[in-house]
């Protein structure tokens, strides 16, 4: 299959924290997934030794070989690589934080000949990359499904699955706006305000000015909804229950 290969991380260090190999681990699944193209991606762990941790897998399904280049071009300063995305960006962001795990020194990334250090410089500018770099008016549509207000502590947050494309999108909101905010909880909403988006183009959060509720194409009315729009003398003052015999005959 194209794009099969062989990808191994060098966990340098003495004492490692078994957290670090399964974090690792996790986090190249994420990264080569990402630049698949939406094959069904593969990883076959083929070894696995310490005291540094060495972890090798086999990769079917992804085109690896632009791992390497597209990190190093992240060193470079904080962009998107070429055949990127967000996720590549974020699998790479936590690699990099592997290191805070006990007893991890370095990381390094060998795919073929080439290796990659996954160190504070990709880190950096990956965090810089994801970081909002533009502004702008706008509205989205989307499913509100999370909801927090923490009161005690300042904190508040929101959670939009856009409805194009089921993109999770974070929401933030002022204070005297959250019980507005909250009664849309699970509902399909059209909210705007300010998007804020990152260097590769998606939105990194919204902030709230303004939220309503809008009705799906396939979504059926509840009965409420109608309530009072025939007036008050829609049957020119017969009694419901005797017009409804009246029309059974």
């Amino acid at each position: 299959m194209a794009g099969d290969g062989d990808i191994t991380v060098d966990l340098e260090g003495q004492g490692l924290d078994p957290r670090a190999v399964s974090d690792a681990i996790q986090q190249v699944e994420s990264l080569v997934a990402s630049i698949s193209g939406g094959e069904d991606v593969r990883l076959t762990l083929t070894d696995l030794h310490g005291g540094s941790a060495h972890i090798s897998m086999a990769v079917a399904g992804s085109p690896i070989d632009t791992l390497h280049g597209g990190i190093e071009e992240l060193r470079t300063g904080p962009s998107l690589p070429s055949g990127w995305s967000r996720d590549s960006l974020q699998a790479v962001l936590g690699l990099s934080k592997v290191s805070a795990r006990r007893g991890v020194e370095a990381i390094n990334v060998r795919i073929g000949d080439t290796v990659s250090a996954i160190d504070s410089v990709i880190q950096e500018n990956a965090e810089r990359a994801l970081a909002p770099s533009s502004k702008a008016l706008g509205s989205v549509r989307g499913v509100l499904y999370r909801y927090a207000n923490d009161t005690a502590r300042g904190r508040r947050s929101a959670g939009l699955r856009r409805t194009d494309t089921g993109e999770a999108i974070d929401l933030r909101f002022d204070a005297e706006d959250a019980s507005r905010v909250r009664e849309h909880l699970e509902k399909q909403v059209e909210l705007w305000g300010e998007i804020a988006r990152d260097a590769t183009g998606q939105i990194a959060y919204i902030t709230i000015e303004g939220i309503e509720a809008v009705g799906g194409a396939d979504s059926p009315a509840r009965a409420s909804e109608g309530r009072g729009l025939l007036g008050s003398d829609w049957l020119g003052g017969a009694d419901p229950a005797e017009w409804v015999r009246t029309l059974r005959g």
